[in-house]
């Protein structure tokens, strides 16, 4: 069965260290020997080529192990393949620990198992609990704009806590407002360390 095509990579997953394929017809899943090529993540673009338009599909080659997947089925094999799939999209030790010590990893990874879960519907604890502190930190964001007649908006693309702080002490915030945001930014980012999440990925 060919491919499913989707319009973007998952937020948050890292390329860099990964190699694309592509074709000119949508790829399936194929085999070779005791492995699948697992054509993942695929995408379809337009490109002008001598003046003319042409279709061309995206995608990351994955190699499989055959263990008697359904080929004929393309999500019920990606399911069935999830972790030889997680295990080549987290990429080696060393990709790994740089994404960690850029503060990269733990979105790349929830992006990964997001893309490909274990079964059908799964539902990740570890996303929910971080969508629930971004939202609740922009919930908090908001709710100090306004105190001073402010939008998100009218705030940098980015930002950390002491910028924030230091910005509703420009924009006349009262001294007891700034106290309890302060504390509030405090326990959002005690949160996202306990959750192995970083204050970057806010945004």
């Amino acid at each position: 069965m060919a491919a499913t095509i989707i319009n973007n990579l998952p937020e948050g997953f890292q390329t860099d260290f990964l190699r694309e394929a592509e074709s000119d017809v949508l790829p399936v899943i194929r085999r070779e020997g005791g492995n699948l090529v697992f054509p993942a993540l695929v995408r379809q673009e337009t490109r002008q080529t001598d003046g003319e338009e042409r279709t061309i599909f995206r995608f990351f080659a994955v190699p499989v192990r055959f263990t008697g997947q359904d080929v004929a089925d393309y999500e019920k094999c990606k399911i069935q393949s999830y972790a030889d799939l997680r295990k080549f999209f987290y990429g080696g030790w060393a990709v790994q620990n740089e994404q960690i010590l850029n503060g990269t990893f733990a979105k790349h990874q929830y992006a990964v198992k997001t893309a490909f879960p274990k079964y059908d519907g799964e539902v990740l604890p570890e996303v929910v609990r971080f969508n629930e502190i971004r939202t609740e930190f922009w919930a908090k964001i908001d709710a100090a704009c306004a105190t001073v007649g402010k939008t998100r908006d009218d705030l940098p693309a980015k930002f950390n806590a002491e910028e924030m702080l230091a910005w509703a002490t420009e924009n006349g915030m009262t001294a007891s407002d700034i106290a309890q945001y302060a504390q509030d930014f405090s326990v959002i980012s005690i949160n996202l360390l306990q959750n192995g999440r970083n204050w970057d990925e806010l945004f």
